[in-house]
């Protein structure tokens, strides 16, 4: 049973439990004010369990490499030889992370939104227990590129759905060469640079964070020189962080 069910089970019951004839002479505001506190409990448990959920889900996820070429990008590797700029597809991302996310009660949707200039791809990730968080990445969708509108409106969705989904799971893609955990000198890579960005700003917009003090704590000067290895317990402060601030526990 989850926590979300305990605090169900629990007030409900203790409502349940009063007689009818006791009830019926509650006044209204009373019975409101106790629906509501069931109603707040359910959901602060609920994503208690989706916190949960998907922490064991990033621990359990393998690293999807990045195996796909992109030839209108180039960068030089480690042996100073120009090569193609790789990529993991999202169906490569969804292959690997869905099974993973299903045992673990996380499956997510997509919503995309249009104005005059920029797409707006929304990734929704919900758990069983009834909690969802979402992460959303804007991005214009014309280019000088030699293609008709509705390729270039597909091509832009699918660039959308893939970071949309990285940032929603805050998971990495890994070059083959190094593996993606690190970039120069044993930091983290661009990738994880960018999903912790993500993150502190949702942590940002949901509760407030002072992001001189968050770097202090990480004992870095700079996000981009962050070791590699402490790339989880920066994302799982952040998670903390969200969690603590909107139950009012944060000091």
């Amino acid at each position: 049973m989850s926590n979300t069910d305990v605090a169900t089970t629990t007030i409900g019951q203790a409502i349940q439990d009063v007689p009818v004839e006791v009830l019926k002479d509650f006044p209204v505001d009373v019975l409101e004010r106790l629906v509501a506190m069931q109603e707040r409990e359910g959901e602060r448990l609920a994503r208690k369990d989706f916190v949960q959920a998907l922490s064991s889900f990033r621990e359990a996820c393998p690293q999807i490499q990045k195996t796909r070429e992109n030839k209108q990008f180039s960068k030089v590797n480690r042996a100073g030889a120009k090569v193609a700029s790789k990529y993991a597809a999202l169906e490569d991302i969804d292959a690997i992370a869905r099974p993973v996310a299903s045992a673990h009660g996380l499956i997510w949707t997509w919503d995309t939104t249009v104005d005059d200039t920029l797409m707006h791809i929304t990734c929704k990730v919900l758990h069983v227990g009834g909690h969802s968080e979402t992460a959303t990445v804007s991005m214009p969708y014309e280019s000088k590129a030699g293609a008709s509108p509705q390729q270039k409106y597909a091509i832009t969705q699918q660039y959308g759905m893939r970071y949309s989904l990285i940032a929603a799971l805050g998971i990495t893609t890994a070059d083959e060469d190094n593996d993606g955990n690190t970039g120069p000198e044993g930091v983290i890579s661009d990738d994880q640079m960018e999903t912790l960005k993500n993150k502190m700003l949702d942590a940002d917009q949901k509760v407030g964070i002072d992001a001189a003090k968050f770097l202090e704590h990480l004992q870095v000067e700079f996000l981009k020189d962050l070791p590699a290895h402490k790339f989880e317990m920066a994302m799982n402060a952040l998670y903390r962080k969200i969690e603590d601030g909107e139950t009012g526990d944060a000091s």
